[in-house]
């Protein structure tokens, strides 16, 4: 009793304190030019801002901007706005606001009363408020002021704002592996190019309905995802699941993800009518976030308990009339002097509000009779594409509650959204499996819904699923003359064993698919090479999804085999006495249940290279198998769910560095009979046994093997020398294990082992950090272990102060007793300093890293946001890991995420919003993003600082003469003329040519060289570094023309020549002898032949 009558008190003083909070609605006021607003309403499709001044409360601020928003709306004749202030924050200390004209929305509450049912029920929503908007003095109408979701946004609610949040922006954003994630997707904070964003999509698509609670446990607050899901339920927000909603994913802490609500104007009675399975439109595919909890019964039971708890605390009369009632007197004068909406009178507007108010009233008992009555949400079984005329469709069952029969209806359509025209429907069926022969060749896509005995409807999972049928061509089964497949003439079906004999040639160019039956195999004995691209790669599969293919076999072929951009679906590769090269290839495991042989890839007596590949398995067999090879690289690739992802057997040449494995039911790497290898830069996660072994297996010990600078991460044992084996261990960082090392003989007479543990972070060991039995031993010293002390010299006892376990960041924080604690005789770190132990260094480095580029103001037609370019002016590669770029609010900063790495003369550009950049740029693959600030179209200070606050670059750029004016939104952005110049100076930038030059070499460098073959001569300045007279050494057997010009460091041309160029032996040129200290630019430009060849030469003075 007394319980409740405090929740009664608590609920009294909400409404009293909300009525009184919207007795008068807050007045804004704008000035800008008429012709500019009239601009881009008639240009609404593109985010153009115009120059603005802003008032509100008697407070005027000038240096802001406004742009029409929105991605729908846009189209409406009431247009939504979007401030940005440049200079001083709003009010409220942000820097954009939201006015939301609710065009679709005749009761202006939909919105605002959704956000205060997400916040009362505990989840984290943007704030909203309603504003009278002004222009140029006359009422412009009534919006709706929405909080911006940013870095603002997440420090206000308790988030870390350096996470990374991801707008779902346009329709078809549905966490689906159909996403297209540059064009629907949009990063708002962090770093990256969502490649945790593409993971976690990947992840969700590949986890079973059964294993979901479990995945969303280890991945998202369980929690609050079940409560998103309740509410949105609650609040029929069918509208969310394919384009309104963000993903924060916490990579500095947790390592979680959340899903966040957003545009909330169609809840409440719109799409009540649906029951609650819908997570799409007609024309997006379904979005398995929502769809995998619905199928599963365990996480639909617990939604279902929270939305009841919901009905009751929140979404009733009791709390909604009363917020309704107080928003009709506020809001009603506002309604009736608005002539831009969509309302005719105050009488329409009030029957709206009044079915919303009806809409409370009953709708927890029509949700719970879908929750109670509606059949089974099912799944339709994806169709590898493409197929021959003669499809079979297969689903998972729907079952009603009640008992009733349930009957599907098969829809089949050429169209994109199901067009009645273009569509065939098959009603009737009774069976979960369906066949249509003889398809017209063509593209399609299907979908199958159960109708039960009510007449209600449920989409299968996906409701979208493409479908591309042709004709195939046979492949012969006997090769023996070169023979060359293209992708128009893709599929090839495999209906025999093939065998390319020796002496001829089976080529797949770009784009190619074959498609194999059941058991077969493909057999080359002559020469078989890939061409695939990275967007068209290579495939060979299964002719139908639900079998699998036996294999690629080469045995002993007359050629070598390069496979490049290769995707092998549902078979193996199997090679004896074969040199293969494997880039960018991909095999995978679906339905394959491999059994003796069990490996994926197994090369054997000859050599290979599996470089920027990747294996996913399904938990049976081994990964990589290279036995008795003259030399093996495995570089720069990943592995997931497989038994021994790599495994070398006597293999006395290459190394494994650069790799990525996870969830392997035995080793990460497993090295047998090794000799003088390199394991280096590994990251091993969650092995059922070893992450590295070091061993024998009755081959003989391994010796001489250095494992370097890997993390193991979750593993039974960490590492393990054993039988007679011996290894260094240094560099390298242990964490989570049972046991960190094991140094041991595992079989009877095999002999002592030995490792030298050097530099190593050895961490949260649950049994032992390093167990040596009695016959083996071991060095170690200069390492650190926080579960027992280890013998040895300069060893350390403390906690590693990692960034963060929980989001596996094993970078070292700054106080870290690990930093500069390795041995002082060890390779310093790259930044100079001691080695670090662990193995990821903390950069203390200040590499020569440059402001280059700055797009500050994009022209209208080619939009990308504001982006800056760096350059490494360094001839060593800079990692920039942690570095901070800003601009002259020390509030606004990009940290730079780990891995982060320009190379020497090479390019990085930073963008503000990396999906706007790459969709108008799809050929720059060297940029990162976003930051989550703007630059000032008005001149700014940009600072970049590395890991340990020390300032590398500054500089403040103007947008007036003397500094280039067309950068400032006409199109061209702000090039550096050289990274020799002082980028502060406005004489050391130009003008770029069209929209810039990001991630290359710039446009008005005045050493830009065009790319030609091999320049026809020899050049040579000697003495060099020279402090009197200097000489060019020139020879070329052509006869031609020299040029030469020579720059300072500040650009200035201090000498240029010109000189005829016989052919006949060497030329002797004195180069200005009185030039200053310091470095100079020889630039040589050499026509000959009809042809021009350049050449730059780097010329030092001394005194």
């Amino acid at each position: 009793m007394q319980a409740k009558t405090k929740i009664i008190f608590l609920f009294f003083a909400f409404i009293f304190q909300f009525t009184d909070a919207f007795s008068q609605v807050k007045e804004y006021f704008i000035e800008c030019d008429p012709a500019d607003f009239e601009y881009i309403y008639g240009h609404f499709e593109e985010d153009i801002y115009i120059p603005i001044s802003f008032t509100y409360d008697g407070v005027t601020w000038t240096d802001t901007e406004m742009r029409i928003r929105g991605d729908g709306s846009r189209y409406l004749p009431k247009k939504s706005l979007k401030v940005r202030f440049n200079g001083n924050p709003f009010a409220n200390g942000r820097d954009k606001l939201n006015f939301n004209a609710e065009y679709e929305d005749k009761t202006y509450m939909r919105a605002f009363l959704s956000s205060r049912v997400f916040r009362m029920t505990g989840q984290k929503c943007f704030d909203t408020d309603f504003a009278r908007l002004y222009l140029n003095g006359d009422f412009l109408g009534l919006y709706q002021m929405t909080e911006n979701m940013d870095d603002s946004f997440l420090e206000a609610n308790g988030y870390d704002p350096a996470g990374n949040l991801f707008k779902a922006t346009k329709d078809g954003a549905c966490l689906s592996v159909y996403d297209d994630l540059t064009n629907f997707w949009e990063q708002k904070t962090g770093s990256g190019n969502k490649e945790d964003l593409a993971l976690l999509i990947d992840e969700i698509d590949q986890v079973s309905i059964n294993d979901y609670p479990s995945f969303c446990t280890d991945n998202f607050d369980y929690g609050q995802m079940v409560n998103m899901i309740a509410c949105n339920m609650v609040l029929s927000n069918q509208s969310t699941y394919y384009h309104n909603y963000y993903m924060y994913h916490d990579v500095n802490g947790t390592g979680k993800w959340q899903m966040l609500p957003w545009d909330l104007d169609k809840t409440f009675s719109l799409y009540s009518w649906r029951n609650h399975t819908y997570s799409s439109a007609r024309w997006t595919h379904d979005n398995p976030y929502l769809e995998k909890a619905i199928l599963n019964q365990e996480m639909m039971e617990d939604v279902e308990v929270r939305a009841n708890e919901i009905f009751d605390e929140v979404f009733n009369t009791d709390i909604l009339w009363p917020m309704m009632d107080s928003l009709i007197a506020a809001l009603q004068p506002s309604v009736e002097q608005d002539t831009t909406d969509d309302i005719e009178n105050i009488d329409e507007w009030l029957e709206q509000v009044q079915t919303e108010k009806n809409h409370v009233a009953i709708f927890d008992t029509k949700l719970n009779w879908y929750f109670n009555h509606v059949q089974s949400s099912f799944t339709a079984e994806r169709t590898p594409n493409p197929v021959p005329q003669d499809v079979t469709f297969n689903w998972s069952p729907s079952v009603d509650p009640d008992g009733l029969p349930v009957e599907y209806h098969f829809y089949l359509t050429s169209g994109f959204e199901f067009e009645p025209e273009l569509t065939t429907i098959y009603e009737g069926i009774g069976d979960t499996v369906f066949t249509i022969e003889n398809i017209e060749p063509g593209d399609y896509f299907w979908k199958v819904v159960s109708v039960d005995g009510d007449g209600q409807e449920v989409e299968s999972f996906d409701s979208k699923n493409p479908l591309k049928v042709t004709i195939p061509n046979y492949l012969p089964c006997e090769i023996s003359e070169d023979m060359v497949l293209i992708k128009e003439n893709s599929p090839y079906l495999v209906n025999c064993n093939i065998e390319v004999m020796p002496g001829a040639k089976l080529t797949l160019e770009k784009g190619v698919e074959i498609l194999v039956q059941q058991s077969m195999h493909i057999l080359v004995k002559g020469g078989f090479a890939v061409n695939g691209t990275k967007d068209e790669p290579v495939v060979i599969r299964p002719n139908n999804e639900s079998i699998s293919f036996d294999s690629l076999v080469f045995i002993n072929p007359d050629q070598n085999i390069d496979l490049n951009y290769l995707t092998v679906i549902d078979g193996s590769i199997n090679a004896r006495y074969a040199n293969i090269e494997m880039d960018y290839c991909k095999l995978i495991l679906n339905t394959k249940i491999m059994v003796l042989p069990n490996v994926i890839y197994g090369n054997y007596w000859g050599n290979g290279t599996f470089n920027n590949s990747t294996i996913i398995g399904n938990g049976t067999g081994q990964g990589l198998e290279f036995g008795w090879c003259g030399s093996v690289v495995v570089e720069n690739s990943d592995f997931h769910n497989i038994d021994d992802p790599i495994e070398l057997i006597s293999v006395n040449e290459g190394w494994v560095k650069n790799n990525f494995v996870e969830y392997s039911s035995d080793d990460g790497i497993d090295f047998n009979n090794c000799i003088n290898l390199v394991i280096e830069n590994n990251r091993i996660y969650y092995c059922n046994d070893k992450g590295i072994t070091i061993g024998n297996e009755f081959n003989g010990p391994s010796e001489n093997i250095l494992i370097l600078k890997n993390l193991i991460v979750d593993c039974t044992t960490g590492i393990t020398v054993k039988d007679g084996s011996s290894a260094t261990i240094d560099r390298t960082t242990i964490n989570g294990c049972e046991v960190g090392v094991k140094i041991w003989e595992k079989n009877p007479g095999q002999g002592a082992s030995y490792a030298n543990i050097i530099n190593t972070i050895i961490s949260n060991t649950s049994d032992e950090a390093v167990y040596i039995d009695e016959i083996s031993s071991a060095d170690i010293s200069y390492s650190l272990c926080n579960t027992e002390e280890l013998a040895g010299t300069g060893n350390l006892f403390e906690e590693p102060l990692f960034v963060s376990i929980p989001a596996n960041n094993f970078l070292l924080q700054e106080s870290s007793p690990c930093i500069n604690s390795g041995d002082p005789e060890s390779e310093p770190d790259p930044d100079g300093t001691r080695a670090d132990m662990g193995m990821f260094y903390y950069n203390f480095g200040s590499y020569n890293v440059i402001f280059n580029e700055i797009n500050y103001k994009s022209s209208p037609d080619f939009y990308t946001e504001d982006w800056v370019e760096f350059y490494n002016a360094d001839e060593v590669v800079a990692d920039i890991s942690g570095w901070e770029f800003k601009d002259k609010d020390d509030d606004h900063i990009f940290e730079f995420p780990y891995g982060t790495v320009i190379y020497p003369g090479q390019y990085l550009v930073l963008c503000s919003d990396a999906g706007l950049f790459s969709q108008l740029n799809p050929d720059v693959e060297n940029y990162i993003g976003s930051f989550p600030f703007g630059l000032s179209s008005g001149g700014e200070l940009i600072r970049l600082y590395n890991h340990t606050g020390t300032m590398i670059d500054s500089m403040e750029y103007g947008v007036e003469n003397p500094w280039p004016t067309a950068p400032n939104g006409q199109g061209p952005t702000l090039e550096l003329r050289s990274p020799l110049f002082d980028n502060a100076l406005p004489e050391s930038w130009c003008a770029s040519e069209n929209y810039g030059t990001p991630g290359k070499v710039n446009s008005c460098n005045i050493y830009q060289q065009p790319e030609n073959d091999a320049v026809p001569f020899s050049a040579q300045i000697y003495p060099n570094p020279a402090s009197g007279i200097v000489y060019l050494k020139f020879i070329s057997e052509m006869a031609g023309t020299l040029r030469m010009d020579i720059y300072s460091d500040d650009g200035r041309l201090n000498q240029s020549t010109k000189n005829n160029i016989s052919g006949d032996g060497p030329h002797l040129f004195i180069i200005n002898t009185l030039y200053d200290q310091g470095i100079y630019i020889v630039n040589l430009k050499f026509e000959a032949d009809s042809a021009i060849f350049y050449e730059n030469l780097k010329l030092i003075k001394v005194e």
